[in-house]
């Protein structure tokens, strides 16, 4: 673990809304019936769209410190990954998975409705090995780093919320900054997903190793004790950008691909009209283009006498609060019944005027986590781009708590991600577009 300076700024406490809640209950209007299972919360987070993502501008506009973990880098990657390969041609696809394979998947339960979990991911783990072609990739995409716990090995790409609300305040100056960044784990745990991310080059995307590989490259000198303060002050905005209404840092490198695997820096480096120059190596996108950082998989759920349709939500739904002052990127999973998300899913991808008014109102609903500070030693107010996503029903959901030990969960998550990351590269993933 290592701790350094990055701005000057003075550290600002967070004055948000946090719930101990699990973040599930943000996501969509579920009822209390709804919820099949949640992860437990660590930390009092805040629920959104892009925990990793929106956490990290979060802690920029904010004045706050930052944490990350190995787990939460490579649960982005893997996230973008896994829109690249559902938004691919069936020739690339065919590299992943047989030709042919079905991903439907049934998981049962015994009539006392008491779900052997390790059971269950095991199975699942050999299911999705006779569907790779390559079964030794469970191994590259599963996570095994000093810091790895149960959330964070569940990861995904599929919106159910894709854009973030308008700042609610300007941004005329470069005067936000991260206070601290503290990196988690060893220096051979930040080496590792350097290592592994080389593969993307051979997978048909250099442009992304190309970035990524430069990015990781100041994690693991970090780590080391050699700081760029020039790159981790730049996480958000890069160079003089002051504009708020877009983010143009390296933070961007995990937001390349969109919801619909679609690759977003189509104009050379950038998604905006310029010449890119050399340095210009990270994407410019809007503030709505930051893709969701979670994803959302069917999953058949059978006990000896009935079937129910549920999915598997996982990864970055939330980010938490730490000592008051400090945001955790925060990775979480739970089991919904399905017709809680079929209503909000047809809103969300339906290209029409209603449609897109039913979006804007849920995200009217958004509450900024922290206000503007125009009193703090004579600072420019700084741009809340991040939001705590509120449920009208909020006050009647009661999510159940799990019924097994932490240590138990740590066994289960651990293999749970390998089946949710696979399925959510195969053709069987049902993609939510928000767009």
């Amino acid at each position: 673990m290592v701790t350094f300076a990055v701005s000057p700024v003075a550290r600002k406490t967070f004055g948000g809304r946090v719930s101990p809640e699990t973040p599930v209950r943000a996501m969509a209007e579920l009822g209390a019936d709804d919820v099949v299972h949640a992860s437990p919360t660590i930390l009092p987070s805040c629920a959104a769209p892009n925990g990793f993502v929106h956490g990290v501008m979060l802690a920029y506009n904010g004045h706050h410190d930052l944490i990350i973990r190995p787990d939460d880098i490579w649960a982005a990657i893997m996230i973008q990954f896994g829109r690249y390969v559902n938004g691919a041609p069936d020739d690339v696809k065919s590299t992943i998975i047989h030709s042919g394979s079905s991903t439907d998947l049934v998981l049962t339960i015994p009539g006392d409705n008491v779900a052997n979990y390790d059971e269950i991911a095991a199975n699942l783990v050999q299911r999705m090995q006779s569907i790779l072609v390559d079964p030794a990739s469970l191994e590259w995409m599963l996570p095994s780093f000093t810091t790895t716990t149960p959330h964070d090995t569940i990861i995904g790409s599929i919106a159910m919320l894709a854009s973030m609300n308008e700042p609610v305040c300007s941004m005329p100056t470069m005067q936000c900054g991260i206070p601290h960044v503290t990196l988690l784990g060893s220096v051979a745990d930040w080496m590792d997903i350097r290592a592994r991310v080389e593969r993307f080059a051979a997978l048909g995307l250099p442009g992304w190793a190309k970035m990524l590989h430069s990015t990781l490259d100041k994690f693991v000198a970090a780590t080391e004790g050699c700081v760029d303060e020039a790159f981790w002050q730049h996480m958000v905005l890069d160079g003089d950008a002051s504009d708020a209404r877009y983010v143009s840092g390296w933070i961007c490198v995990f937001c390349v691909f969109a919801n619909d695997g679609a690759w977003q820096c189509a104009k050379g480096w950038t998604s905006i009209e310029t010449t890119p120059e050399d340095e210009d190596q990270y994407p410019t996108l809007r503030l709505d283009q930051v893709p969701a950082g979670y994803v959302v998989v069917d999953v058949k759920l059978e006990d000896e006498s009935s079937c129910y349709d549920t999915v598997l939500l996982a990864g970055h739904m939330a980010y938490g609060v730490q000592d008051g002052a400090t945001i955790v990127p925060q990775l979480g999973w739970a089991i919904v019944f399905q017709n809680a998300l079929n209503e909000t899913d047809a809103a969300l991808i339906t290209e029409t005027p209603d449609a897109q008014r039913s979006q804007t109102e849920v995200l009217d609903e958004m509450t900024p986590t922290s206000e503007c500070d125009e009193s703090d030693d004579g600072d420019a107010p700084c741009s809340q781009v991040a939001a705590t996503i509120t449920s009208s029903h909020d006050a009647h959901l009661e999510l159940p708590q799990p019924s097994l030990p932490l240590s138990s969960w740590a066994v289960v998550l651990v293999q749970v991600l390998v089946v949710v990351v696979a399925i959510s590269i195969t053709a069987g993933v049902r993609w939510s577009h928000a767009n």
